[in-house]
């Protein structure tokens, strides 16, 4: 099991990319549309939100009946970040992306109690 962010963008991108999510119907590779791609990150979001509604319980887990589909909160978590590692490995941004990540990580310690924020 991999916790790397770019091994797992890699990987994600390389899983859509031979299942077809990149190719036209004769094969050539799809002009990158980002705002699909935020789109369909933002579905997966809200997916999340749903299975939580349904269960409160985060580590709550289950298989699809029809097709054993994992299922569940997390299961949604997995597949935004998925979908951002699609994204950011179809131009090559894997190491972009974590160097972006702990730099946030990094500025978010200097910021006040919740970001001055109430929630």
């Amino acid at each position: 099991m991999s916790s790397n962010i770019v091994e797992i963008s890699k990987k994600a991108y390389a899983n859509a990319l031979a299942k077809g999510f990149h190719s036209n119907e004769d094969g050539t590779l799809k002009e990158r549309n980002m705002g699909e791609s935020i789109a369909l990150i933002h579905s997966e979001a809200s997916e999340a939100l749903e299975e939580i509604r349904k269960n409160p319980d985060p580590f709550h887990r289950y298989l699809r009946e029809k097709d054993g589909k994992p299922e569940g909160f997390l299961v949604e978590l997995a597949d935004i970040i998925i979908r951002i590692g699609d994204l950011v490995g179809s131009f090559e941004g894997e190491g972009e992306l974590a160097k972006a990540i702990y730099e946030k990580m990094e500025f978010n310690k200097t910021r006040p109690h919740m970001h001055g924020k109430g929630f």
